[in-house]
Parts: structure tokens; C-alpha cells; sequence
């Protein structure tokens, strides 16, 4: 094939080409290179590295346990004992079999109403029914280490017992005649006896009181101390 010939065939070819690619002057895109093995891994190699670089996500907190709730506070017996607790209704529960004062709650009515005779009539297993099932001292149970009352007959019951250590340390005297009036204003309450004899220790105190329902009336709790209260119903206190 001479030169001319070769000329003439490359330009049929190239003519030929340019018809498939629509006749723009584009030139057809370059096959493309195939990617040397490990390229991939390679390319992705910094990024894998900077994940490990970026700190690891913290997991959230987990929430502060909430602190125990406080006991609540006990009122100083050096207060408390300026009050005391709401006399049972045996006569008024005696004939009403549901309460009518409204200061009553309707299960110690009906305890009171189921028990009155008895009680009135000076039964002393009602009396030990009424000190077991009303248990009027339990309140007392932060000032003292111990508390033991004896029904000693339908108008005299017993007391003794003698203070934790806090209030055997300080002014073991004035704690003792507080708790002890407080004890025989809530006997009284509960039962119809007519005198409470307590005996107390606190601190290497001794108290003996004998304390009539009668002495109590028209105190005006606001106005007196519990010590000179005591020895004016003369107790005796060493």
C-alpha cells in the first residue's frame, strides 16, 4: 500500500469515528486505568485513622442516686410535754356507736365503744386491752430507753422508766420530770384512773412522783416548769 493510500484510509477511519460521536468534535473518553490492588485500603487507611484518633463517645451519666430522706426532727421534750393527747370519749362511746366530735377517727370509736363498758366498770383486762391496743406511750419512744406501765387497779397505774443516754447527759433532771408528766397526762387520757405513780432515772437521777388527775386541772401549760410542777405535787427527786 503506498503512503496515499494509508493517508486516504486514516481519514476514512477518522471520518467514521466522528459519525459514532454524533459529529462534535468531542474525543471519546480514555478507557479507564484499572487501580493497582490495595489502592481502596490504602485511600481509606487515614480515615479508618482518624476515627481512631476521635475520642470515643462517653456513655451518658447515669443519675445521681438521691440522697436517703431525713428522719423527721423530734420535738425537744423540754416542748413536747406542754401538750398531750386528747382524752378517749368513754362516756360519749358508751351510748354512740360512731363519732360525732369529729376529733375521733371511726376505729378507735368503735374500739372505745366495744371496750366502755368494761373500762368504766374498772375491768382491768379492758384496762390492759386499751394500753395494748392504743399503746398512748409509743410516741414517747425517741426520749426513752426504757417504759414499762403496770395496772396496778382501776384507779392507780405505774409507771417507770428512764431516759436515752443524750438526755441522761444533759440536764438529766429537767428531761426527767418532763417525761414524766408528759407519761401520766397521756395515761390519763386514755384510761379513767385517778393517779399515775411514776418512777424515773436518768443520768444518776432518780424521780418519784405520785400524780393525781385532779392536781392537773386548770395548769396552764404554757406558764410552768415541769421540775417545779413536780416537787410542788411533791415529788421527791435525788
Amino acid at each position: 500500500m503506498s503512503e496515499q493510500d494509508r493517508v486516504d484510509l486514516l481519514s476514512n477511519l477518522y471520518s467514521i469515528v466522528n459519525d459514532l460521536w454524533g459529529g462534535s468534535n468531542a474525543q471519546p473518553s480514555k478507557p479507564m486505568q484499572p487501580r493497582p490492588l490495595g489502592q481502596n485500603a490504602q485511600a481509606k487507611a487515614p480515615a479508618a485513622q482518624a476515627e481512631a484518633a476521635a475520642p470515643a463517645e462517653t456513655a451518658p451519666a447515669a443519675p445521681a442516686a438521691s440522697a436517703a430522706p431525713k428522719a423527721p426532727a423530734v420535738t425537744p421534750i423540754t416542748v413536747y410535754w406542754r401538750t398531750a393527747d386528747e382524752p378517749l370519749p368513754w362516756t360519749e362511746a358508751l351510748i354512740q356507736p360512731l363519732p360525732r366530735d369529729g376529733l375521733t377517727d371511726e376505729k378507735t370509736w368503735r374500739f372505745c365503744h366495744r371496750e366502755a363498758e368494761a373500762v368504766l366498770d374498772g375491768d382491768l383486762a379492758a384496762y390492759g386491752r386499751v394500753l395494748e391496743t392504743v399503746q398512748p406511750l409509743s410516741d414517747l419512744a425517741p426520749y426513752t430507753a426504757q417504759l414499762q406501765v403496770r395496772v396496778d387497779s382501776a384507779d392507780r397505774l405505774s409507771a417507770s422508766f428512764s431516759l436515752t443516754p443524750e438526755l441522761s447527759q444533759r440536764e438529766p433532771v429537767t428531761n426527767l420530770c418532763c417525761c414524766a408528766i408528759r407519761i401520766a397526762r397521756d395515761l390519763l387520757a386514755a384510761l379513767p384512773a385517778t393517779e399515775i405513780r411514776l418512777e424515773g432515772s436518768a443520768g444518776g437521777k432518780r424521780l418519784n412522783a405520785c400524780v393525781r388527775r385532779e392536781s392537773l386541772r386548770g395548769v396552764r401549760w404554757g406558764f410552768v416548769e415541769a421540775e417545779a410542777l413536780l416537787r410542788e405535787l411533791g415529788a421527791v427527786i435525788s
